[in-house]
């Protein structure tokens, strides 16, 4: 115990406290509001993770199961998570599991990374408040059910210490994942050049290491790929998108 103890520091065993506490605190209350909400009996305990599988991630088991397809409305959705998910559905023989299990690591990390990136510039206790109201704001609810947004904050989030700590060529790739995770990993560029800005004035030096930036649009570049392949047309998304969920651009009103 005292081996896998010292693997974090105290301040990153409390932040995995909190977030496994949050976790069963919503899980308890989505058993018990289920059937209010819905209108139908209290799921059985051998049933209880079957009530999260709901909306978006029918997408993302379908594309986790048979990959992508034209006119299904899986080209909206971006591939690391599912891709992720038909990883770990080869030890877990359940998608909905490897879902759950892939967002409760990735949201563990998050909250650690937020911590560390937090405590480079703020004293220990400003960090560990900017974790806790993070894991309660309401809209953390999303972290915690197989949806792709805890693995996307998670890259971020390790991405942006990467570079914060000189290590660029890991926040090139982390920052190239997490735009193969979700569309705003777009603004991972600009962050990471704005670091690379500051340091420059900094040092009054120039780092070669700034160009692995560069790589971080190989994530959309998958992605595109993945358009073409499937429909013939890179940019396919955009249509998809208007037609399963509604989105498109707009002027703000």
């Amino acid at each position: 115990m005292r081996r896998i103890a010292s693997l974090l520091p105290k301040q990153d065993w409390i932040v995995v406290g909190w977030v496994i506490a949050i976790k069963l605190l919503l899980f308890l209350v989505g058993v018990k509001s289920y059937p209010m909400l819905w209108d139908r009996p209290e799921p059985r305990p051998d049933n209880w993770l079957q009530i999260w599988d709901q909306w978006d991630f029918g997408y993302y088991r379908k594309i986790a199961e048979f990959g992508y397809g034209a006119g299904d409305g899986s080209l909206a959705l971006y591939p690391l998570f599912p891709w992720s998910m038909r990883l770990v559905a080869y030890v877990t023989r359940s998608y909905l599991v490897a879902g759950l299990l892939i967002s409760a690591i990735a949201c563990i990390i998050a909250a650690i990374a937020l911590r560390r990136l937090v405590q480079l510039d703020y004293p220990a206790s400003v960090a560990m408040r900017s974790v806790w109201f993070f894991l309660i704001f309401p809209t953390a609810y999303f972290l915690h059910v197989p949806y792709s947004e805890s693995l996307f904050i998670a890259l971020a989030l390790t991405c942006l210490m990467a570079a914060r700590t000189g290590r660029w060529w890991i926040a090139g790739v982390l920052g190239a994942f997490c735009w193969m995770t979700r569309g705003v990993g777009v603004v991972l560029v600009p962050a990471l050049a704005a670091e690379a800005t500051q340091q420059y004035y900094a040092t009054r030096r120039w780092d070669w290491r700034w160009v692995w930036i560069a790589i971080v649009p190989a994530g959309f570049a998958v992605y595109l790929l993945i358009n073409w392949h499937v429909s013939g047309n890179a940019f396919a998304f955009f249509q998809t998108r208007r037609v399963s969920f509604h989105q498109s651009f707009a002027l703000p009103s």
